[in-house]
């Protein structure tokens, strides 16, 4: 994807070309400033089901890149937090890349 191959390529031919790489930047600034501004869903709710407060593994939910663990916090009772943690990553990611060309230019 994107932020898997294209992006860091990207990132790795403006270290080569310095400013000679800025009329490239309107290209590519867009997409990782949107996904630094995006939202990360992100829920905690509390667990009704004794059967699953047990469940201390993370597990993937049924949606990719979302992932689902349930925590015990003192005073509050189990809790079930579920988080795309692939936007997470994904910002991770476009912070790293917007880093690089700033450093490259």
């Amino acid at each position: 994807g994107y932020f898997e191959y294209h992006a860091p390529a990207c990132a790795r031919i403006s270290t080569a070309l310095k400013e000679d790489f800025l009329p490239f930047l309107p290209t590519v600034l867009p997409p990782l400033l949107a996904t630094l501004e995006a939202e990360v869903n992100f829920s905690m709710t509390d667990v009704v089901n004794e059967e699953t407060a047990g469940m201390e593994s993370s597990d993937m939910a049924e949606e990719e890149g979302v992932e689902t663990s349930v925590i015990h916090i003192p005073g509050q009772g189990a809790k079930r937090v579920t988080m795309n943690t692939k936007a997470v990553q994904d910002k991770q990611v476009a912070a790293q890349l917007v880093f690089e060309y700033a450093e490259s230019l």
